[in-house]
């Protein structure tokens, strides 16, 4: 089996079965909810670059798509980047990043005004190809006393 063959083999095994940290907005401890991402190969780039494309949406409660939030992606030991905003719909797609080993990835939605299920997205990027989708349900935050303070 030729190198290329088994890489290919093993970022697809990575794809389908690795785990993603979904760390839950309020949740006591950071590591208490593990979901499993959505990670598939993406026709639009090749899958034998290494790195990691995220997209996915962002809706209300009520399933309406969440328009101009923006979505940010951390390296461990770096601050984050925006590296997208959701369109009208709440669909967003950030663009491919070349990424040549492993690396712990964090992602998060804002928009002023609203909280987010999950908060964040946390999850270690081995060496190779990874498209995932991740999702987030925005909340319109909900003062009981005026001024209302967020984060």
């Amino acid at each position: 089996m030729h190198i290329r063959t088994i890489v290919a083999v093993f970022s697809l095994s990575l794809a389908l079965f690795g785990t993603l940290l979904a760390i839950p907005a309020g949740s006591a401890h950071p590591g208490a909810e593990t979901a499993r991402g959505n990670s598939r190969a993406s026709s639009s780039l090749p899958a034998t670059q290494p790195g990691l494309l995220i997209q996915g949406r962002v809706q209300l409660s009520n399933g309406r798509g969440a328009a101009n939030v923006q979505i940010y992606r951390a390296f461990a030991g770096y601050p984050g980047e925006l590296v997208a905003t959701t369109d009208q719909h709440g669909a967003y797609q950030a663009e491919f990043v070349y990424i040549p080993g492993d690396e712990m990835i964090t992602v998060w939605a804002e928009k002023p005004g609203f909280t987010f299920e999950p908060e964040v997205y946390y999850w270690r990027h081995y060496a190779g190809y990874e498209a995932i989708t991740l999702d987030f349900i925005a909340e319109p935050i909900r003062c009981a006393y005026l001024p209302c303070i967020t984060k």
